[in-house]
């Protein structure tokens, strides 16, 4: 009877020293690579999910034409966080955004074995943006694309350096115009057989992208799109072609979010903008139509 007693107490001991065991327990390996997964991916957008983002609205933009686009971003910061985002692509020739032909159907990539339009896989890849507070990958392939958003087969490497440098540059100055894309042509064609248009942007209230032009009667070329064939460079007096003296008269819209101020002459010349000698009269009317309809919407 003694032997057993000290036999039951002796195994008493062992079970309660296991309850006060400080020791190290091994880890299964699977676990230090999730919990370090984890870090890596959240790491980059733990400021964004702070809302350290500065409130207002954010634009950024290709400076020139590729294959007749221009590719822009624009989102909006409240409260910290990003509520809305836009990517599209402005037109060199035409008077709809590549996002609005894309619904028509008069763009499509459907035809080409796409499952989703161009305006279906831009709006999923802001929609990540948003859901995500920041870029949902910054890897891309050799064209790049990325696997990171489900349904988005384009290119995003474009979209997401755009969404980098409009961060970089900060929220613009609040303006007072009704955000949205607007276009005006002139009634006719002059006598070269070319017709003026101009087509603004606006975001955040402001003039941020304008795109004068002129197309060319029964024919899909533009003076800008003829580029330096144009031919304008060696009898302008300040040997600049068409496009060059065009994208001075779109800045100075841009840096005086109008043309209210801006005089010519009888000729249409104005000696206001810096690197412009061409005609400008025909542009700054369809420019004040423009405004004309961005003031009267909002």
């Amino acid at each position: 009877m003694k032997r057993m007693l000290i036999w039951t107490l002796t195994l008493a001991l062992v079970a309660l020293s296991g309850c006060f065991w400080s020791g190290t327990q091994p880890t299964p390996s699977a676990a230090p690579s999730a919990t370090s997964d984890a870090a890596t991916t959240d790491a980059p957008n733990a400021q964004a999910n702070n809302g350290t983002y500065a409130d207002g609205h954010y634009f950024a933009a290709e400076e020139g034409f590729t294959d007749g686009w221009k590719n822009f971003m624009a989102f909006t910061v409240q409260d910290g966080r990003i509520t809305e985002a836009t990517w599209d692509c402005l037109p060199e020739d035409g008077s709809k955004l590549k996002s609005t032909l894309a619904a028509e159907g008069t763009y499509s990539m459907k035809a080409g074995g796409a499952q989703l339009e161009w305006d279906a896989q831009s709006k999923l890849f802001t929609d990540a943006i948003i859901q995500n507070q920041g870029l949902p990958t910054t890897e891309f392939d050799a064209n790049g694309k990325t696997d990171a958003v489900s349904g988005v087969t384009i290119r995003v490497d474009e979209a997401s350096s755009l969404f980098e440098a409009a961060l970089a540059q900060g929220p613009l100055p609040q303006g007072e115009l009704q955000d949205g894309f607007y276009y005006a042509e002139a009634q006719q064609y002059d006598n070269d057989g070319y017709r003026e248009f101009v087509s603004m942007y606006i975001s955040g209230g402001r003039i941020v992208e304008v795109n004068w032009n002129s197309a060319q009667q029964d024919s899909n070329a533009t003076k800008k799109s003829l580029g330096d064939s144009y031919g304008m460079k060696s009898a302008s007096g300040i040997g600049a072609e068409w496009y060059q003296q065009a994208e001075a008269f779109e800045q100075y819209v841009i840096d005086n979010q109008g043309v209210g101020n801006l005089t010519t002459e009888e000729s249409g010349k104005t000696d206001a903008i810096s690197g412009c000698t061409i005609s400008v009269s025909g542009a700054q009317t369809l420019t004040e139509q423009i405004l004309t309809q961005a003031r009267a919407a909002n």
